[in-house]
């Protein structure tokens, strides 16, 4: 992935997408409200996790803000989008199976 998304932060925790962002044939629109990477603020946890993606977790908070797919396809793209952003794998490998463990929660609340 050459290009990360151009975002304005709105308060802590919070982000707006200032210009469309496109990664394959998945483009986020501008005035998209995220929150990015939901990492448990459990210290750990967070000191080693949060922050490895920003491109991968837009595109992963669209397909679970709109719902276009399945739960488990906006996950694996999720996993593709961090590998094209040059997260590691054993970064990416925790994180994927921290979503797919989790992600029912934040699924369900969009329906």
């Amino acid at each position: 992935m050459t290009e990360q998304p151009k975002l304005i932060p709105i308060e802590p925790g919070l982000w707006r997408v200032a210009k469309d962002f496109t990664w394959r044939n998945i483009t986020v629109p501008a005035g998209f409200v995220c929150d990015l990477d939901s990492v448990p603020r459990i210290p750990y946890v967070y000191w080693r996790f949060k922050n490895r993606t920003v491109a991968a977790a837009l595109v992963h908070d669209y397909l679970y803000d709109t719902q276009t797919t399945t739960r488990k396809r906006a996950d694996d793209l999720f996993n593709q989008a961090m590998k094209d952003e040059g997260v590691g794998s054993y970064h990416r490998r925790i994180i994927y199976r921290a979503v797919r463990m989790f992600g029912w929660h934040a699924w369900r609340k969009k329906q």
